[in-house]
């Protein structure tokens, strides 16, 4: 299968490595920060923005919490358990709490 290998290059490297001692195969420490945007505020900001509007673009919503739309999607899918029907976000489950919310 094409694509499914290591290219000759990176094997060159590994070899290499291997030649100067390296014993591990993981990858090691890296300098800077982690940086976890799906935060418990971010997340409830969101949710209060797509229960207030729930016409509101992935778009609209990064610009106005500063994040990529891409974590905005993610935070909707992923935490929130909301994925857009007929141009609007809506939970998977719904809740007796949920439904109340929906109709006003």
């Amino acid at each position: 299968m094409k694509g499914s290998s290591p290219s000759y290059s990176t094997i060159e490297q590994w070899v290499s490595k291997l030649k100067k001692g390296r014993t591990s195969t993981s990858d090691e420490p890296r300098s800077g920060r982690l940086f976890d945007v799906a935060t418990p505020e971010i997340i409830e900001k969101i949710n209060k923005m797509v229960i207030e509007d729930y016409r509101l673009t992935l778009n609209e919503i990064a610009e106005d919490t500063i994040i990529s739309t891409e974590h905005v999607r993610n935070i909707l899918h992923e935490h929130l358990g909301m994925e857009k029907h007929c141009c609007r976000y809506c939970c998977h489950h719904y809740t007796p709490e949920s439904k109340q919310q929906s109709k006003q």
